[in-house]
């Protein structure tokens, strides 16, 4: 075997969200929505300008497409789009206190908390995002090192994590609608509901007029399944001895594209409501390709690509 350093990936995150097509379709579509206007000469023209900043800082059309490409979203266009939404939207910013003599209060929808520093105070469904997509990368990243001991702990952080996310998508509304006095026998069972599947169609029935029928037959709700199977198989220790395949976690680490990004969009197209930033960021999650390796006594290894 090779020294660490010299050893190849199992595992290879691709490097962009987004294709340039769909960088460019992507900021186009941020801006149309915050009614931007067209330059007459064309969008490739386009400069903006953040005033809030100090200085203020401008960014070229060519420019955010770049952001668009790495990230999944065009930057603050999607941010602005985020704050104006009536479920996800508000005053959210990270609030971080090293003082140990300073105390935070946070307040939303009648739900209050108060925390003594040192402290950090964040939302919810941008922690787990950024820790979906950490650990997707963690496990990509250390599948050079052959124990593969790290892969596999970033693996299990990653399905507890997704699940969780959906929770907190679930949980925001029922928050919301709780505060607003909204009453139905279904919203009753679902402030109560413990199953996650049932917390869904509870969910749907509450949330949306449309037919869920298509949706749980649907590729998205199938992905999900088999995200929570093998979080449960895991978490829960179901078997006396952990058995990860390389090959399989990269399958799975695909799947957060469909069973949570895709999923999470199918629900907020139920619901009447546009796309925001942190389903974007999944839905468009780069790839993981795995590596076939056939190790030889040379060092000079064959690899063969096997994208998912």
């Amino acid at each position: 075997m090779t020294d660490q350093k010299d050893n190849p990936h199992f595992l290879v995150l691709q490097k962009y969200h987004l294709s340039k097509d769909l960088g460019r379709k992507t900021v186009i579509s941020a801006l149309e929505r915050c009614e931007i206007p067209r330059p007459k000469d064309g969008w490739d023209t386009l400069n903006l300008t953040w005033k809030d900043g100090q200085p203020p800082i401008s960014v070229s059309f060519r420019e955010l497409v770049d952001e668009a490409r790495r990230t999944g979203i065009a930057g603050r266009l999607q941010e602005h789009l985020d704050k104006c939404d009536p479920i996800f939207g508000g005053a959210f910013a990270d609030v971080c206190i090293p003082n140990h003599q300073m105390k935070c209060s946070r307040e939303y929808a009648g739900w209050r908390k108060e925390v003594q520093g040192p402290c950090r105070t964040s939302c919810v469904e941008r922690d787990l995002t950024e820790d979906i997509l950490y650990y997707r990368r963690e496990a990509c990243e250390r599948s050079d090192e052959y124990d593969f001991r790290v892969t596999a702990r970033a693996f299990r952080s990653y399905l507890s994590v997704c699940v969780s996310l959906l929770d907190a998508f679930i949980n925001r509304h029922i928050l919301l609608a709780q505060h607003d006095g909204f009453s139905s026998p279904e919203f009753d069972r679902l402030k109560v509901e413990t199953n996650l599947e049932e917390k869904v169609r509870l969910w749907w029935a509450v949330c949306s007029e449309d037919d869920p029928a298509s949706f749980f037959q649907s590729a998205a709700w199938n992905h999900l399944q088999q995200l929570r199977t093998k979080r449960n198989e895991i978490l829960h220790a179901v078997e006396p001895i952990s058995i990860y395949s390389l090959k399989e976690i990269g399958l799975y680490l695909n799947l957060v594209r469909t069973g949570i990004g895709e999923l999470l969009l199918q629900l907020r197209r139920a619901h009447q409501k546009p796309t925001l930033g942190f389903i974007e960021r999944l839905r468009t999650a780069p790839k993981v390709d795995f590596h076939q390796i056939t190790f030889r006594a040379d060092g000079k290894h064959e690899i063969k690509v096997i994208a998912r």
